[in-house]
Parts: C-alpha cells; structure tokens; sequence
C-alpha cells in the first residue's frame, strides 16, 4: 500500500514538473530591428526576449519565407545576429519557436526602393493616415494614405488573422479583383478577406511596406479558429514524350499553383526545372517545351512547392445568419451559377434541393444537403473517368469523391448559397497523396465554411485521428492533412488562340487547359505523378 502511494505522488510530482515548465514557455517577443532597411550581405540585430538559448528548430522569417541556418552569426535568448540573404523580400518579420510566433516588425530591402530616394529611403514607402475602423468580412474598407500607386499591379492589402495559440499572422487579401474595387494613389478600396479578425492592415508596394492600422471586425455569427500548423515540401512531376517518327512536337504546358488562402499560407515555389516561360499565368506555371521521338528520354517538368497547412475549425450559431445582401449576392455572383464543372441550373439538381430542405437559413440548408449526401450516396475512393452525368449520379447514389463534391455544390448554389469546390490531395501519416476534393460555402458577416464529403461518408486514411472520424467533424472544419491546388474553376485562357487543348477531368485541380500543341502537332503522350510529399515540417 506504502509502494503504491509513493508510486502515486512520484507521478503527481513529475506531472506537476511537466505542467510547470510547460506552462513557463513562453512564445518570442520582438522588440526592435537594426537597421530596418537594409541591403542583402549586411548584418542585421533582432532584439527582444524568449528566443530560446540555442536556434534548435527556431528560425526568423521575412515576407514568410525562413532564413536558413547558413545566415544566422549568434543567437542567444535575447538577440539574434543574422547576415541578410540575397533574395529577401519586404515585408513582416517574425521570429518562430517551438512556443510560437513573435509579433511582427516592418522590414525593407535596400535594393527594392528606387535609387532616386536613395538619401531618404522612406519617402516612397506607402503610408496609411486613415481607414475604416469597423466593418465585416467580405464588406469594403477605404484606406486612405499615399505612395500607394496609380495602378496596383502587385501591390496587396495584407490583414491580420489570429491562431488558436494567440499567435498573429498576416494574410494578403486574394488576388481576385472582386476583391479589389479601386486602387489609386491615394485610396484604397478593398474586401475584407475570409478569416479576417480584428487587428493590424497594412500596404504592400513594389518600394516596401505601409506603417499599420487597425480595424475591428464586427458581426460575426460563429468563430473561426486556426491551428495545427503542418508545411509540405512536396515535388510535382510530368513528363511527356513524342510519337511521332518525322517531325518534333512543341507543347505548352500549364502548372497548377497552389492558392494562398487562410488555411495555405506563405507558399513559396522552391525550385521550376526547367525555368517556365511565365512565372504565374491565370494561377499557372506555363512552360513551352519542343518534343522529338529521336530524343532517347522524355522531356520533364518539375516543380518543388513549400506548402504552411493550417487546419480550421468553425461553430456558427444558426439563429445569428442573417440572409445575403444585394452586396453580397453581387459580389459573390460567380460562385452562384452554373458554369462547365457545376450543374446548378438543371432541373433535376434543382428539383433534388428543393427536395432535400426547405430550410430559410443558407447555414441550416448546407447541412442538411450534407447530411442527405453522406446518408444516402454511396462515396467510394476508386475514381471514376471521364465527365460526370448529372442524372446518371442522381439516379444511382454512386459516386467518387469528384462527383460527391461537385454535386455539392451544385445543390447548394441551386438554393441560392455561394460555393465552390476545392481540388488538391489528402496526405496520410505514411506520406501517400491521394487526389481529393472539398468544398467551401459562404455565409454574411463570416467568410467562408469548408465541407468534406469524402471524410464525411466514413472514408479513413492511415493517421487520421479519432475526432475526425465522425460526420459531423467535417461539416465546417478540416485538418491540415490536405494541399490544395485549386479553388473553384480556373477557366483558362489558351496562350494561342490557334492551340489545340487538352482538359484532365477529376484531376487534383480544376483548370480547363492543362496542354496545349499547335495544328501541325502529330502525337505524344504525356504523364501527370501524383505529387511526392519529400518533408513534412
């Protein structure tokens, strides 16, 4: 009996020890930089405290890319001396922990700002003296200022977003230009972006970033919250090769980018073998390549991606949704109807919602389509080929993952509620990709909600954990298990209006131009890899 109490309180007592340091941890805090603006080579001081004794896994970032351990002189708890890379940009700079992010501090590169203001770096850093201080997600700010540019061209409005952990980071609003309304000089007038929170916006320009203001987000129906932070590095492969005995074959080939969005943060492209021809064409990498069946090995395209993954889980209170405004539904006017993937407008879709729910609330009618779908279709992960037939689907409650998404969103943009499919792939503990697809919708005052009908019907890969293996998870939130190489459908422009183009159907992304080849083109087969998970962070 003595043995089993001493047993006891030994473990009380380690307990308490582990409770105690842990909860002495404390994340970074940054205190100030020296200098500010700098060039690359130079040597830069970050002051503050909790850095940590030693780097371990610890690490500054700037822009959102991580300065690798080749740079840094010292680090102590209190200061880290780093010499600065070539390729830095401007922007945020953190210092990363295993206890979390610090606060951010402007920083300048030297080399972008124009040598006309050499002897006064700021004087063309963009500037913000006004903006709205209250406002809701997806409604127009004015931000007001100078130095912004007459066009905007790359510049972003940057806003804040807050981790379950408390940690702050900050995220471009999308480059969509319905996002955008005007842009000159000296006014700004932009969308608040989906998981927005209250907090810091500042400006980004080609010469630097703006000082900071704050706004405060009101009206939200529900939370959002972000955690789980996992980063892939992940290659991407294809490979083509031609048949044609006479003549070369020249291919244009188009690259999904994966989308920066609240979930996918930070996303860098490491490494594009061989160079493209353009670095971002409508969210492609284009590459154009010239094929001979004399060549004794097939020509590759590969492409290395950095991928931040946050998981997201949301609670709304069904009561507080409030119907779409003539602003919202305006805005939002794409992802309401029909186009080539989603089959909204048919009559047998459109007869199917109405039979589904006849719920007013948009939150209320989402779910219960979800749950009709996951209750009675039958969703396999053995994918179908070819196009989907609408009525076939609803005839025999078949489908795979593709067809059970698009589906989705079909029904619920015949019920007047926004949404739009995501494609990409589902990564298992053993580092597989599996090709997946999942959906988001929208509600007024909240942003964006995910839904996963393929995890949500029962489907389990290896290393999924037990709270995610129910219906109900996956209906407004999702781990950080997935990559996602498109969102909604990229309808492609050819680079050649003469081109031939080739469409991969219930592919890891929804774009209608993967290939393109010219008339006197005679044949060649082409290969796209699953994507192959090298790290995972």
């Amino acid at each position: 009996m003595r043995f089993a109490v001493l047993v006891i309180a030994l473990v009380l007592c380690t307990s308490i020890s582990i409770s105690i340091k842990l909860a002495m941890k404390k994340a970074p805090h940054l205190t100030t930089i020296t200098p500010q603006i700098a060039t690359p080579g130079d040597t830069i001081y970050i002051y503050g405290n909790h850095f940590g004794s030693k780097i371990n896994d610890s690490y500054v970032q700037i822009a959102g890319s991580r300065i690798t351990t080749s740079h840094y002189i010292s680090w102590t708890d209190n200061v880290i001396t780093l010499t600065l890379p070539m390729d830095v940009r401007d922007g945020f700079l953190q210092v990363v922990t295993s206890s979390g992010k610090s606060d951010p501090i402007n920083f300048s590169n030297q080399n972008n700002i124009p040598r006309f203001v050499k002897n006064d770096a700021t004087s063309t850093l963009p500037q913000i003296t006004e903006i709205s201080k209250s406002s809701s997600i997806g409604k127009l700010i004015t931000i007001t200022g100078k130095n912004f540019g007459t066009l905007r061209n790359n510049s972003k409005v940057f806003f804040s977003i807050e981790n379950k952990d408390g940690t702050k980071d900050f995220i471009p609003c999308p480059e969509r230009e319905i996002y955008y309304e005007f842009w000159n000089n000296q006014e700004i007038r932009v969308r608040i972006p989906n998981g927005t929170t209250s907090g810091p916006v500042f400006v980004m320009t080609n010469s630097g970033a703006s000082n900071s203001a704050d706004i405060q987000i009101q009206n939200m129906p529900g939370t959002k919250s972000f955690s789980e932070e996992k980063t892939y590095e992940i290659s991407l492969k294809a490979t083509f090769a031609s048949t044609d005995t006479k003549n070369s074959n020249d291919i244009t080939v188009h690259i999904p980018i994966p989308p920066e969005t609240t979930t996918q943060r930070g996303i860098e492209i490491r490494k594009s073998s061989p160079e493209p021809l353009i670095q971002n064409y409508m969210n492609t990498i284009v590459h154009q390549t010239s094929i001979s069946a004399k060549q004794k090995n097939a020509v590759s395209i590969e492409h290395t991606f950095l991928i931040p993954v946050y998981s997201i889980r949301t609670s709304v209170i069904s009561e507080r949704v409030k119907p779409y405004s003539d602003e919202t539904k305006k805005f939002l006017a794409d992802y309401l109807r029909e186009n080539e993937i989603i089959p909204s407008g048919n009559e047998q879709v459109k007869k199917l919602a109405s039979e589904i729910t006849n719920e007013n609330s948009p939150y209320k009618k989402a779910q219960n389509i979800y749950n009709y779908l996951i209750r009675n279709y039958e969703i396999s992960t053995e994918l179908k080929t070819g196009e989907m037939n609408i009525e076939e689907l609803i005839a025999s409650k078949n489908a795979d993952g593709y067809d059970a998404t698009i589906l989705y969103c079909a029904l619920l943009r015949a019920s007047d509620i926004p949404c739009i499919p995501i494609a990409g792939f589902y990564i298992d503990s053993e580092k597989t990709a599996h090709k997946h697809w999942w959906a988001e919708f929208y509600i007024e005052d909240f942003g964006w909600i995910p839904v996963d009908l393929i995890l949500g019907s029962g489907i389990v890969y290896p290393g999924m954990e037990e709270n995610t293996k129910n219906k109900t998870f996956y209906f407004g939130s999702i781990d950080a298990n997935r990559i996602a190489f498109s969102r909604g459908w990229n309808r492609l422009i050819s680079t050649n209006i003469n081109n031939k183009k080739i469409y991969h159907p219930r592919s890891f992304a929804l774009q209608s131009v993967w290939e393109e080849y010219s008339e006197e083109n005679k044949a060649y087969v082409s290969s796209w890899e699953d994507i192959t998970v090298e790290n995972i962070y």
